[in-house]
C-alpha cells in the first residue's frame, strides 16, 4: 500500500477539482477562446452551406419556370390533342367556349388586343397554348380545375385558328 503526503493529497484534490470543474463542466478556461472561434467557424460554414442549398434551390426552381414559360416543362392532362385541331366543328365549338369562358374581363371575342394581348397572327405552339390556359400564368387563371381537357383542346383549336387569322 502506497503512503500519500498530506500536501500530495492536497494537490490531487485540486487537481481533480479543477478537472472536473474545467472538463466536466464543459467550461475549459484555456479552450473558451479557442472552442468559440471554433464554433464562430461552425456557424458561419453552416451559414455558407444553407445560403448556398438555398441559392441552388431557388436557381433550379427559375429555370424549371424558364423552361415552363417556353412551352417545355411538366405536361398536364394529354399533352397531344384528342382530335384534329383543324376541324371546323371543334373550332366553332372552342369559339363558343371562348366567349363564354374568356371574354368578360382579359380577351377580345374575335382575339384582338384588349386587357390582354392579341392572339390573332401569333404563332404559338398548340402545347404551349394548352399549358397557359391550364396553368394560367399571371395574371391568367389556370382553368384545368373549371374545364376538362378536352375543353381545353377545344379552344386551343379556336385559339389556333385566330393564329392562321390576319388582320
Amino acid at each position: 500500500m502506497k503512503w500519500v503526503t498530506r500536501e500530495k493529497a492536497r494537490v490531487d484534490r485540486i487537481a481533480c477539482s479543477w478537472l472536473i470543474t474545467r472538463f466536466i463542466d464543459k467550461e475549459p478556461t484555456f479552450l473558451s477562446q479557442r472552442g468559440s472561434c471554433r464554433g464562430g467557424q461552425m456557424r458561419s460554414r453552416r451559414s455558407v452551406a444553407l445560403m448556398l442549398t438555398a441559392s441552388l434551390l431557388v436557381g433550379l426552381l427559375w429555370a424549371e419556370g424558364l423552361v415552363w414559360a417556353q412551352g417545355g416543362g411538366a405536361r398536364t392532362g394529354n399533352s397531344t390533342p384528342p382530335f384534329d385541331l383543324g376541324d371546323p366543328a371543334k373550332v366553332e365549338a372552342g369559339s363558343r367556349l371562348f366567349r363564354a369562358n374568356c371574354t368578360h374581363y382579359c380577351h377580345n371575342p374575335e382575339g384582338r388586343a384588349a386587357r390582354a394581348p392579341a392572339l390573332r397572327g401569333r404563332e404559338l405552339s398548340p402545347e404551349f397554348i394548352y399549358q397557359r390556359i391550364a396553368k394560367g400564368a399571371a395574371p391568367m387563371p389556370a382553368y384545368q380545375t373549371v374545364l376538362s381537357s378536352e375543353q381545353i383542346w377545344t379552344l386551343v383549336a379556336y385559339i389556333e385558328s385566330l393564329a392562321k387569322a390576319k388582320d
